[in-house]
Protein backbone atom coordinates (compact mmCIF):
# COMPACT_ATOMS: atom_id res chain seq x y z
CA UNK A 1 0.00 0.00 0.00
CA UNK A 2 1.21 3.32 -0.84
CA UNK A 3 0.68 5.90 1.57
CA UNK A 4 1.31 9.62 2.11
CA UNK A 5 1.69 10.62 5.52
CA UNK A 6 2.19 13.49 8.14
CA UNK A 7 3.70 12.96 11.70
CA UNK A 8 2.31 14.30 14.56
CA UNK A 9 5.33 14.38 17.54
CA UNK A 10 4.84 14.52 21.18
CA UNK A 11 7.78 15.44 23.17
CA UNK A 12 7.38 15.86 26.94
CA UNK A 13 10.03 15.72 29.62
CA UNK A 14 13.27 14.52 28.82
CA UNK A 15 13.54 10.61 29.95
CA UNK A 16 16.47 8.45 30.15
CA UNK A 17 17.07 5.07 28.06
CA UNK A 18 15.12 3.05 31.09
CA UNK A 19 12.28 6.18 30.54
CA UNK A 20 12.55 8.10 34.14
CA UNK A 21 12.66 11.52 34.17
CA UNK A 22 16.35 12.72 34.51
CA UNK A 23 16.49 14.43 37.69
CA UNK A 24 17.23 18.46 37.71
CA UNK A 25 15.95 18.36 34.30
CA UNK A 26 13.09 21.13 33.45
CA UNK A 27 9.63 20.16 31.83
CA UNK A 28 10.25 20.97 28.11
CA UNK A 29 6.80 21.74 25.84
CA UNK A 30 4.51 19.20 24.74
CA UNK A 31 5.32 19.87 21.05
CA UNK A 32 3.32 18.67 18.52
CA UNK A 33 4.63 19.17 15.08
CA UNK A 34 2.49 17.83 11.62
CA UNK A 35 5.55 16.84 9.14
CA UNK A 36 4.94 15.13 5.86
CA UNK A 37 7.92 12.58 4.98
CA UNK A 38 9.77 12.42 2.06
CA UNK A 39 7.91 10.91 -1.01
CA UNK A 40 10.72 8.49 -2.63
CA UNK A 41 9.94 9.71 -6.52
CA UNK A 42 10.16 13.70 -6.04
CA UNK A 43 7.67 16.15 -6.40
CA UNK A 44 5.30 13.10 -7.24
CA UNK A 45 3.76 9.65 -5.91
CA UNK A 46 3.47 7.40 -8.76
CA UNK A 47 0.48 4.67 -7.65
CA UNK A 48 0.09 1.16 -9.14
CA UNK A 49 -2.79 2.40 -11.02
CA UNK A 50 -0.51 4.46 -12.84
CA UNK A 51 -2.10 7.80 -11.68
CA UNK A 52 0.32 10.34 -10.74
CA UNK A 53 -0.11 12.46 -7.44
CA UNK A 54 1.61 16.07 -8.34
CA UNK A 55 -0.58 17.67 -5.54
CA UNK A 56 -1.86 16.60 -2.03
CA UNK A 57 -2.68 18.95 0.54
CA UNK A 58 -5.25 18.99 3.73
CA UNK A 59 -5.43 21.65 5.89
CA UNK A 60 -5.55 20.81 9.84
CA UNK A 61 -8.23 23.14 11.46
CA UNK A 62 -7.81 22.04 15.26
CA UNK A 63 -6.46 19.73 17.18
CA UNK A 64 -7.71 18.62 20.83
CA UNK A 65 -5.83 17.03 23.60
CA UNK A 66 -7.29 15.30 26.94
CA UNK A 67 -4.61 14.82 29.61
CA UNK A 68 -4.99 10.90 31.01
CA UNK A 69 -6.92 11.03 34.50
CA UNK A 70 -5.12 12.14 37.73
CA UNK A 71 -7.04 12.78 41.02
CA UNK A 72 -10.08 12.37 38.63
CA UNK A 73 -9.09 15.61 36.77
CA UNK A 74 -7.94 16.15 33.20
CA UNK A 75 -6.50 18.76 31.25
CA UNK A 76 -8.10 20.09 27.90
CA UNK A 77 -5.60 21.92 25.44
CA UNK A 78 -6.77 23.07 22.45
CA UNK A 79 -5.47 24.60 19.29
CA UNK A 80 -6.61 26.20 16.65
CA UNK A 81 -5.49 26.25 12.92
CA UNK A 82 -5.27 26.61 9.99
CA UNK A 83 -2.18 24.17 9.66
CA UNK A 84 -1.61 23.61 5.50
CA UNK A 85 -0.39 20.13 5.29
CA UNK A 86 1.75 19.78 1.63
CA UNK A 87 1.76 15.49 1.91
CA UNK A 88 3.94 15.27 -1.38
CA UNK A 89 6.81 17.95 -0.34
CA UNK A 90 6.64 17.07 3.43
CA UNK A 91 6.31 20.63 4.42
CA UNK A 92 3.50 21.92 6.80
CA UNK A 93 2.49 25.66 7.67
CA UNK A 94 2.96 27.00 10.33
CA UNK A 95 5.24 24.23 11.67
CA UNK A 96 4.19 22.70 14.85
CA UNK A 97 2.42 23.96 17.78
CA UNK A 98 2.64 23.59 21.43
CA UNK A 99 0.60 21.91 24.24
CA UNK A 100 2.01 23.08 27.75
CA UNK A 101 3.77 21.02 30.17
CA UNK A 102 5.20 17.12 30.04
CA UNK A 103 1.91 15.44 29.62
CA UNK A 104 0.89 12.47 28.92
CA UNK A 105 -2.59 11.99 26.90
CA UNK A 106 -5.95 9.60 26.55
CA UNK A 107 -8.06 11.63 24.58
CA UNK A 108 -6.70 12.94 20.76
CA UNK A 109 -8.86 14.95 18.13
CA UNK A 110 -7.91 16.14 14.91
CA UNK A 111 -10.31 17.61 12.55
CA UNK A 112 -9.25 18.08 8.80
CA UNK A 113 -11.81 20.52 6.97
CA UNK A 114 -11.51 24.09 5.55
CA UNK A 115 -9.97 26.50 7.33
CA UNK A 116 -12.24 29.19 9.50
CA UNK A 117 -9.19 31.42 9.97
CA UNK A 118 -6.75 33.14 7.26
CA UNK A 119 -4.27 30.31 5.43
CA UNK A 120 -0.69 30.84 5.65
CA UNK A 121 0.44 32.46 2.44
CA UNK A 122 2.60 29.21 1.30
CA UNK A 123 -0.71 27.49 1.23
CA UNK A 124 -2.13 27.70 -2.31
CA UNK A 125 -4.78 29.69 -3.35
CA UNK A 126 -6.75 27.06 -4.82
CA UNK A 127 -6.83 25.34 -1.29
CA UNK A 128 -8.97 28.31 0.29
CA UNK A 129 -12.44 27.30 1.44
CA UNK A 130 -11.25 23.64 0.74
CA UNK A 131 -10.41 20.94 2.92
CA UNK A 132 -8.58 18.63 0.69
CA UNK A 133 -6.72 19.57 -2.82
CA UNK A 134 -4.97 16.88 -5.14
CA UNK A 135 -3.99 17.49 -8.43
CA UNK A 136 -2.70 14.33 -10.30
CA UNK A 137 -2.19 12.83 -14.19
CA UNK A 138 -3.97 9.57 -15.24
CA UNK A 139 -2.07 6.84 -17.55
CA UNK A 140 -4.08 8.63 -19.97
CA UNK A 141 -2.28 11.93 -19.46
CA UNK A 142 -5.73 13.92 -18.15
CA UNK A 143 -4.91 15.90 -15.57
CA UNK A 144 -7.13 15.44 -12.50
CA UNK A 145 -7.76 18.82 -10.24
CA UNK A 146 -10.03 17.38 -6.70
CA UNK A 147 -11.00 20.45 -4.56
CA UNK A 148 -12.74 19.18 -2.07
CA UNK A 149 -14.32 21.34 1.35
CA UNK A 150 -15.68 18.78 3.59
CA UNK A 151 -15.27 17.26 7.41
CA UNK A 152 -13.20 14.48 9.06
CA UNK A 153 -12.19 14.08 12.37
CA UNK A 154 -9.54 11.73 13.98
CA UNK A 155 -10.07 10.33 17.04
CA UNK A 156 -7.70 8.64 19.47
CA UNK A 157 -9.65 7.64 23.11
CA UNK A 158 -9.28 5.96 26.38
CA UNK A 159 -7.81 2.61 24.97
CA UNK A 160 -3.87 4.04 24.00
CA UNK A 161 -1.81 6.30 26.10
CA UNK A 162 0.22 8.97 24.22
CA UNK A 163 3.41 9.62 26.36
CA UNK A 164 5.66 12.13 26.27
CA UNK A 165 8.03 11.14 22.98
CA UNK A 166 5.53 9.41 21.05
CA UNK A 167 5.31 9.60 17.78
CA UNK A 168 2.05 9.56 15.48
CA UNK A 169 1.04 9.49 12.02
CA UNK A 170 -1.88 10.35 10.21
CA UNK A 171 -1.61 7.99 7.36
CA UNK A 172 -3.70 8.48 3.51
CA UNK A 173 -3.94 4.77 1.46
CA UNK A 174 -3.05 7.58 -1.75
CA UNK A 175 -4.43 4.02 -3.92
CA UNK A 176 -7.76 4.31 -2.37
CA UNK A 177 -8.38 7.68 -3.64
CA UNK A 178 -9.55 7.08 -7.23
CA UNK A 179 -12.44 4.67 -8.13
CA UNK A 180 -12.70 2.91 -11.62
CA UNK A 181 -15.51 5.92 -12.36
CA UNK A 182 -12.68 8.51 -11.65
CA UNK A 183 -9.83 6.74 -13.74
CA UNK A 184 -12.56 6.52 -16.92
CA UNK A 185 -14.70 9.56 -16.58
CA UNK A 186 -14.67 11.97 -19.60
CA UNK A 187 -12.18 15.23 -19.24
CA UNK A 188 -12.62 18.43 -20.80
CA UNK A 189 -9.93 19.52 -22.99
CA UNK A 190 -7.62 17.05 -20.97
CA UNK A 191 -8.61 18.12 -17.39
CA UNK A 192 -11.22 16.51 -15.37
CA UNK A 193 -12.33 18.78 -12.63
CA UNK A 194 -13.70 17.35 -9.37
CA UNK A 195 -15.27 20.32 -6.68
CA UNK A 196 -18.44 21.92 -5.93
CA UNK A 197 -19.32 22.84 -9.20
CA UNK A 198 -18.11 20.02 -11.50
CA UNK A 199 -18.33 16.16 -11.14
CA UNK A 200 -20.42 16.47 -7.95
CA UNK A 201 -21.15 12.27 -8.20
CA UNK A 202 -17.00 12.02 -8.58
CA UNK A 203 -16.65 14.23 -5.50
CA UNK A 204 -18.94 12.92 -2.71
CA UNK A 205 -17.40 9.02 -4.14
CA UNK A 206 -13.79 11.34 -3.57
CA UNK A 207 -14.58 12.12 0.07
CA UNK A 208 -15.99 8.36 0.73
CA UNK A 209 -12.73 7.11 -0.40
CA UNK A 210 -10.73 9.35 1.17
CA UNK A 211 -12.17 8.97 4.67
CA UNK A 212 -11.68 4.79 4.19
CA UNK A 213 -8.09 5.86 3.59
CA UNK A 214 -7.20 7.98 6.14
CA UNK A 215 -5.48 6.56 9.67
CA UNK A 216 -4.03 7.30 12.91
CA UNK A 217 -0.49 5.08 13.13
CA UNK A 218 2.38 4.64 15.05
CA UNK A 219 5.76 5.31 14.62
CA UNK A 220 6.90 2.86 17.04
CA UNK A 221 10.65 2.20 16.55
CA UNK A 222 10.58 6.08 15.68
CA UNK A 223 12.65 5.73 12.82
CA UNK A 224 11.13 8.10 10.71
CA UNK A 225 9.26 5.76 8.34
CA UNK A 226 5.69 4.48 7.51
CA UNK A 227 6.74 0.21 8.04
CA UNK A 228 4.75 -2.27 6.99
CA UNK A 229 4.53 -3.38 10.66
CA UNK A 230 2.76 -0.57 11.30
CA UNK A 231 0.15 0.05 9.51
CA UNK A 232 -2.50 -1.24 12.37
CA UNK A 233 -4.82 2.04 12.82
CA UNK A 234 -4.79 2.72 16.59
CA UNK A 235 -7.77 5.59 16.30
CA UNK A 236 -11.57 5.51 14.85
CA UNK A 237 -12.42 7.78 12.37
CA UNK A 238 -15.55 9.59 11.94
Amino acid sequence: MKYLWTTIFLAGCVVTDVGNPQDNVEDEPTTVEFEAYESSIPNALVLDSGIEVTNAWIVIDEAEAETCEVNGEQVEVDYEGPIAVDLISGESFPRGLELSGAMSFCELQIKIDSPEGVLPPEAPDDLVDHSVLVRAKRADGVTVEIQQDFELELRLRGEVEIQSMRRLIVGFAANEWFSSDLVNAEAENGILRIDENNNTELGDEFQELFRRSSGLFEDEDRDGEFDDDEEDEIAEID
